[in-house]
């Protein structure tokens, strides 16, 4: 349902631009980016009513029984990096930034930061490296995807293949990890599509 979702905004944001010359509302953008960054999270909610049942009343009988201490409670680890990969990254979509159809392989995303807008073009540069390529793209190059989209074409038809993705600075300097993605080899599943989101 979401790789649908994110396909139907693409496809309604070109008819905006094409028919209109209009970008979306700014509140259809915000959902959008939060879909991308897996922040907005459908939450569903059923009421179920149980009758209470009769039990008996407990009584108390004191025991030698030494209570446990508190335990430690696991906590996620802050990254070393800046940017992270958005929860549900990579996302497998059909190709729709141009009209290559299933002659056509790439890895694409955006780049948002901590409040999940997009940051501006050339602020940082995504390195794509793998499979016989070697290139480093640079943010806010490809706006079908959004105003900090970046492109990387990477096949002409859709193939199984592993890349590797980091973000950096202008001057090179890494602000993600490094990222091992893998292709696929379906002409609805030829963009791959990764968001870098700043945690810190």
């Amino acid at each position: 349902r979401r790789s649908t979702s994110l396909a139907t905004y693409q496809k309604c944001r070109e008819m905006l631009l094409a028919e209109l010359g209009v970008e979306p509302e700014p509140e259809t953008e915000q959902v959008y980016r939060q879909i991308l960054a897996g922040d907005l999270v459908a939450e569903v909610k059923t009421a179920v009513f149980t009758p209470p049942t009769a039990t008996s009343t407990p009584t108390e009988t004191p025991t030698n029984t030494p209570t446990p201490g508190p335990s430690a409670t696991a906590s996620a680890t802050r990254s070393p990096f800046p940017f992270t990969s958005s929860i549900n990254s990579p996302i497998y979509l059909q190709n729709f930034a141009n009209n290559a159809q299933c002659n056509w392989l790439g890895i694409a995303g955006e780049v948002l930061d901590l409040n999940r807008n997009p940051v501006s073009t050339g602020s940082y540069r995504v390195h794509v490296w793998g499979s016989g390529i070697d290139e480093r793209v640079v943010v806010g190059t490809a706006p079908a995807y959004s105003p900090s989209g970046w492109e990387q074409f990477v096949h002409n038809a859709p193939a199984v293949r592993d890349y590797n993705l980091q973000l950096e600075t202008p001057e090179g300097s890494a602000v993600s990890q490094v990222y091992a993605v893998q292709t696929r080899a379906s002409c609805n599943e030829n963009l791959l599509y990764f968001v870098f989101v700043q945690n810190h």
